[in-house]
């Protein structure tokens, strides 16, 4: 009798391929339970600032995980890098000198895992620290004051305001500054304070005032957005010329005095025009510029010299200037004192000449009176004139006896 094997093959095969399914499944299961540690070169990514060029080195990190070998393969650079926060950069305002120079510390809280299963666990990083330089963007800029309004009545803007400092740096991206530059003129770039008020300032005045930077732009490290301006303002000057100003020729000679023709002059002022208005012809000193020659009957064409009188106020010194004058020069004509061009003076009263005292009788039982004695009377002392007349000589006359009679005992002593 026959027997049918084809029933038990075909179980053979079922049971075959069940069992490699199942140890398929035994061997994933414990493969997805092993961990690896390995190294994996990522990139070292920083912040990105328009203002500056930022560099950090090296570039490139080694990143140490520990993660399931069933994930090994889906590690990649572009799902891992190393990224520096931006506080490390920090504000522009503590680089120095626009610079940025430090060493920053790896830690693994630094390393990013993007879309990565939560089962991959860093170790370190490597190099432990890295350099990261910064150069920032600037450009120099002109500061203008912008002064509105008017001072008050009377007074006017005595030049260019001063600005301190009249230059700063700005930041921005390069493109930003390069459009500032092209569209500023002459190619600096200006920036302008806000507004200051003129209105009824009648002084100097000094503000500190903000600057008005242009969009997306800042001020470089080391310098800040205000600046102070000094304003100078001045009274409205005007001219004046003051007439009958007396003309002074000093003669040292008593022998000989100065005749001159003009003996008034015209000075022309510039200043403020409440000083100048109450300038008098006294306030002003007009006098030959070189000293005129004393002999008698000398005579010279002199330029005039044009100065303020000693009295005159500092103020008046120094706020107001004098033009000139007019005659540029006056003549001088040396004559004698008493002379025919002398002006006629009231002679000096003549001293009293002491009454001589009575004649005393002689009595008969004294002795005869005594014979009258000249007593001599000195001159007093004289100026004697050089010729040159550029000196004094001072001379003693010799005593002239002039004699009284007398009679009787002298006479007192006035």
């Amino acid at each position: 009798m026959a027997v049918s094997l084809r029933p038990d093959l075909t179980s053979n095969l079922w049971l075959g391929f069940a069992s490699v399914f199942i140890a398929f499944v035994i061997w994933l299961i414990a493969k997805e339970g092993q961990f690896e540690d390995r190294g994996v070169a990522v990139r070292i990514r920083h912040p990105q600032v328009d203002n500056a060029d930022i560099q950090v080195s090296p570039q490139e990190a080694t990143v140490y995980l520990r993660l399931p070998v069933s994930q090994a393969s889906q590690v990649s650079r572009s799902n891992c890098w190393v990224e520096l926060p931006p506080e490390l950069i920090g504000p522009f305002s503590e680089w120095s000198n626009g610079e940025l120079k430090k060493t920053v510390r790896l830690n693994p809280s630094m390393v990013v895992l993007n879309d990565l299963p939560h089962t991959i666990q860093v170790l370190s990083v490597d190099p432990a620290s890295v350099k990261l330089e910064g150069h920032l963007y600037t450009r120099e800029a002109l500061v203008k004051a912008q002064l509105v309004g008017e001072p008050a009545q009377g007074y006017r803007l005595a030049g260019e305001p001063r600005v301190e400092p009249e230059r700063v740096q700005l930041t921005a991206s390069p493109t930003r500054l390069d459009e500032l530059s092209k569209s500023a003129e002459g190619g600096s770039i200006v920036v302008s304070t806000q507004p200051i008020s003129l209105d009824n300032h009648d002084e100097y005045f000094a503000v500190r005032v903000p600057l008005v930077l242009p969009p997306d732009v800042d001020m470089a490290p080391g310098y800040e957005p205000r600046v102070d301006v000094v304003t100078p303002i001045e009274e409205v000057t005007g001219k004046r010329s003051i007439e009958s100003v007396p003309i002074r020729v000093q003669t040292f000679s008593r022998a000989v005095q100065a005749i001159i023709e003009p003996t008034r002059a015209t000075v022309t002022v510039e200043g403020p025009v409440s000083l100048i208005r109450g300038l008098k012809p006294e306030d002003f000193s007009v006098t030959p510029k070189e000293a005129p020659n004393e002999e008698p009957g000398a005579e010279a064409n002199l330029a005039l010299d044009f100065q303020f009188h000693e009295s005159v106020g500092r103020r008046e010194r120094e706020s107001v200037r004098i033009l000139g004058g007019e005659p540029k020069s006056v003549h001088v004509v040396m004559a004698p004192v008493g002379g025919e061009h002398a002006p006629i003076q009231e002679a000096p009263a003549a001293a009293p000449t002491p009454a001589a005292p009575p004649a005393l009788t002689p009595a008969p039982a004294k002795p005869p009176a005594r014979t009258p004695m000249p007593r001599p009377r000195l001159t007093p002392m004289a100026l004697d004139h050089e010729t040159s007349g550029a000196a004094l000589t001072l001379k003693r006359l010799e005593s002239i006896p002039v004699y009284e009679n007398l009679v009787g005992p002298p006479a007192p002593k006035p």
